[in-house]
């Protein structure tokens, strides 16, 4: 029907949007916002961002929440150690979408991880095809020599002792 003339649509043929897929997208990017702009992610600023935020704050799972930020959180380190440790290596060729953070922004963001969430991050890059010796180089210095050595023994899928995480 590109090019032929529209003919009329019956409401069978285009239903209504459903609502909730809306409310996900929506919470979907509050998410991001409150990973990118919160410093701290425990119960007391999540309250206040979601007073603030969320139309119905009372209604929000917490707990799904807080697990969306972090995510957020872990998508955005691996993005940004993706893009520094791809600068001009050999990865460099092609096309790739260029990630750019506000100058501290990634010290911060690996200061905030947890042993697991370093593991989680360190096997991503992997995947992605980086160098374990660079990805190694990249974390020392950044993080504790205890955390890094957590999160080296750590398989991604396998929880963190409970002593290690932040």
């Amino acid at each position: 029907m590109l090019f032929a003339e529209q003919e009329a649509v019956t409401p069978e043929e285009n239903p209504p949007l459903d609502t909730t897929d809306l409310s996900d997208v929506r919470m979907h990017d509050a998410a991001r916002q409150a990973a990118r702009g919160l410093n701290t992610i425990d119960d007391n600023s999540m309250e206040k961002y979601l007073t603030k935020r969320a139309v119905d704050h009372e209604s929000v799972d917490r707990e799904k929440f807080v697990r969306m930020v972090r995510d957020q959180r872990n998508h955005d380190v691996v993005d940004i150690i993706d893009q520094h440790l791809r600068t001009g290596g050999p990865r460099m060729r092609g096309a790739w979408v260029r990630v750019v953070s506000p100058r501290g922004y990634l010290g911060k963001l690996v200061a905030s991880l947890s042993p697991a969430d370093i593991s989680i991050v360190m096997h991503r890059l992997q995947a992605m095809g980086h160098d374990e010796e660079a990805i190694h180089k990249f974390f020392a210095g950044r993080i504790a020599e205890e955390d890094h050595a957590v999160a080296v023994t750590a398989k991604p899928a396998q929880p963190v002792p409970a002593g290690a995480t932040k």
